[in-house]
């Protein structure tokens, strides 16, 4: 029960970034947005490439235990290596639109974890792989209101092994989830945003078990379904052309969403979960300044509870026309405590990078 714990809880929760912006669109133009709402307030269209690198050390308990990767240098399930993800945006008078997309994998994330339980088993790996679509349009009523919709369709591949003194364990899931959404934002005294909106969600996969103790098994899981809802607040003011500022603090949530085995579907789970951001930005005639704090909370299966945090600072050049860039500095810490198996931190660092141009 332990191993199954530990593998449902490793296996949730992999986003290096969910770049919501709900009621406001970042003043970094290379960023897609969370509610398509949000896209009805950019000032621009534009082309661009956004790509993460990291990699830290995980502890058990205090201890250091191993290590992690992230992003463009971590493995995925298939030995795989992964490609930046591509964003295009238009910008028009009364319409808005965006694509975020990658050719091929997505962004890698996997560890390496020694743990000092006691338990029949001691060491567990990790790789997972994301792929993701997404595509949002928005219309913009007299520049005070921007109505949105949004499609996501998102493939999470997970590969864990598990291994102890007598027995080896080897779970790969392969699940794919697509979202609706609908968002409304309203502008208020010019510079001040109130944003809100509903996404109903879908979830269908397909898992692959072997272990040295029991038969290997394989088999889908149950659809499941849930409806995230997000708001946000946010300030903007300034000229495009000259100077920025930029404030939002908004919020993403799910209940827990639970569907019964069915037939030779097994049950499938998603957990409560509450996704919050918090975003500053500074632009000064084309030099931006950002700081991103995102924090997710997920109550997984009894006894088990996750937190990951993510933190960026970054600096960039933002023309209202012409080549674009920015980097941050990136860091995540993934904090998994179990009654039992104690507390598991996973902590990569590294950067995040954005380019392309605007126009």
């Amino acid at each position: 029960m332990l191993r199954k714990l530990l593998i449902t809880a490793v296996l949730t929760g992999f986003a290096l970034s969910a770049n919501a912006q709900i009621a406001t669109q970042q003043l970094d133009a290379g960023f897609p947005t969370y509610g398509g709402a949000a896209a009805g307030w950019r000032f621009n269209s534009n082309v661009s490439i956004i790509g993460v690198s990291a990699e830290g050390k995980n502890e058990h308990d205090g201890v250091e235990t191993g290590e992690v990767k992230a992003g463009l240098n971590a493995e995925g399930p298939d030995d795989s290596s992964a490609l930046p993800f591509m964003a295009a945006a238009y910008r028009g008078e009364t319409w808005a639109g965006e694509l975020y997309t990658n050719l091929t994998n997505g962004l890698n994330y996997d560890a390496e974890i020694d743990l000092n339980a006691g338990l029949s088993f001691d060491t567990f790996n990790i790789y997972k792989e994301k792929k993701q679509q997404r595509l949002a349009l928005a219309y913009i009523y007299d520049e005070m209101v921007s109505i949105g919709i949004g499609y996501k369709n998102t493939n999470l591949k997970t590969r864990t092994e598990l291994a102890g003194t007598t027995s080896e364990t080897q779970e790969t899931k392969d699940l794919t989830t697509t979202g609706l959404s609908a968002s409304i934002s309203w502008r208020l005294a010019e510079i001040f945003f109130l944003a809100a909106g509903m996404e109903s969600v879908t979830e269908n996969g397909n898992y692959e078990s072997a272990s040295s103790s029991t038969a290997a098994s394989d088999g889908g899981y149950v659809e499941n379904t849930w409806t995230n809802t997000f708001y946000g607040i946010g300030l903007m003011s300034g000229d495009p052309s000259e100077t920025q500022f930029r404030l939002e603090y908004s919020v993403i949530s799910s209940p827990e969403a639970e569907a019964d085995a069915e037939g030779d579907k097994a049950a499938a789970k998603h957990p409560e979960t509450t996704h919050s951001f918090a975003t500053i930005e500074a632009k000064f005639s084309g030099l931006l300044i950002a700081y991103q704090n995102e924090t997710k909370l997920e109550k997984e299966l009894d006894n088990v509870e996750k937190e990951i945090v993510t933190t960026m600072l970054g600096l960039g050049w933002q023309p209202r026309q012409g080549l674009m860039f920015s980097i941050y500095s990136w860091d995540r810490k993934s904090t998994l405590t179990h009654g039992t198996l104690g507390e598991i931190v996973m902590n990569p660092t590294g950067f995040k990078a954005v380019i392309g141009y605007n126009f």
